[in-house]
């Protein structure tokens, strides 16, 4: 067999070369007429089944590579070893193959969950399958209801909501991101009531909040929770609300102070006294700490070191 695979328009030339001249009999007729098929110059000369697929099977066309084909192309047009084939069937075996492999795609890439139908539109792409069968494949599987872009909008809207609690407006950009409709973004965020999103405001906030108690400011904490709420996705008048619930607690601030003030202290202790000073400064200004607080607090530790040294 020849290598590399053969291409329609050299089948075509090749049946070319390849007919037989028209006979004639005593009467005048064309001798083979009233034969189903006429002998056209491009036969199946092999079909072989192929290695890593049991179900697949590899076409060969006049001694060369036509097609990789499956089971369910082979029964459809019932084609067989030594079978003579016209332009048009073979063309016809081409487009149901890149077909049912392009839908085959989308399948597989759909049972993991809902997509969109840009999402599948992308993956099709990314298989280098051409637009005309990725039409055809999208048709198809709305057609069968497989790709709706309200149903998957509102499943994701409901997952983002109960499991990851996002906020609507990170929500709605990733709806976009994901090709869905104004229209449809609307309909989808119907299903997360403003209550759901309160709860989840405050549940995101209070996990903020307590994880950055012990190592801010009241105030910076204010400021990172408020940040941290606005990056998932909720809005402002919602996210002063419950930021707005939180009250400083009576020494809260000081001890907080303290124990910064330790770290980079242990951290800085290489340093001299003047630089080390600065140093702890610096970071717990950072922190969120006022100007004030943080040189009371410094006064007191250096007073504790240096009764520690005369001890």
């Amino acid at each position: 067999m020849k290598n590399g695979p053969i291409k329609l328009s050299e089948l075509a030339s090749q049946g070319e070369k390849q007919q037989k001249p028209v006979k004639k009999n005593m009467k005048g007729t064309v001798q083979g007429e009233g034969r189903a098929d006429a002998f056209t110059g491009r036969v199946i000369s092999e079909i072989e089944v192929q290695q890593r697929h049991k179900k697949r099977y590899n076409l060969y066309v006049n001694e060369r590579f036509f097609l990789g084909i499956s089971e369910e192309t082979l029964v459809h047009f019932g084609l067989y070893k030594g079978m003579d084939l016209t332009e048009e069937q073979l063309s016809a075996i081409r487009n149901k193959e890149l077909e049912n492999r392009a839908y085959q795609v989308a399948l597989v890439y759909l049972s993991h969950s809902l997509r969109s139908k840009k999402q599948i539109e992308e993956r099709l792409e990314k298989e280098e399958i051409e637009p005309e069968y990725i039409e055809r494949t999208l048709h198809r599987l709305e057609e069968l209801g497989l790709v709706d872009d309200v149903s998957f909008g509102a499943s994701y809207v409901r997952t983002q909501a109960l499991i990851s609690r996002k906020g609507p407006e990170f929500i709605q950009k990733e709806l976009k991101k994901k090709g869905l409709t104004e229209e449809n973004i609307r309909k989808a965020l119907e299903e997360y009531p403003r209550q759901q999103q309160l709860e989840n405001c405050r549940y995101l906030a209070d996990k903020k909040w307590f994880a950055n108690q012990k190592r801010y400011s009241f105030r910076k904490n204010q400021e990172k929770t408020w940040f941290y709420l606005y990056s998932k996705g909720f809005e402002k008048e919602m996210i002063q609300a419950v930021i707005s619930e939180y009250k400083e607690e009576v020494g809260s601030n000081q001890a907080a102070l303290k124990k910064e003030l330790e770290k980079y202290w242990r951290k800085y202790r290489y340093l001299d006294k003047k630089q080390k000073i600065y140093k702890v400064k610096c970071a717990l200004y950072r922190k969120g700490f006022e100007s004030d607080e943080i040189n009371n607090c410094l006064d007191q530790r250096q007073e504790e070191e240096e009764l520690g040294d005369c001890d």
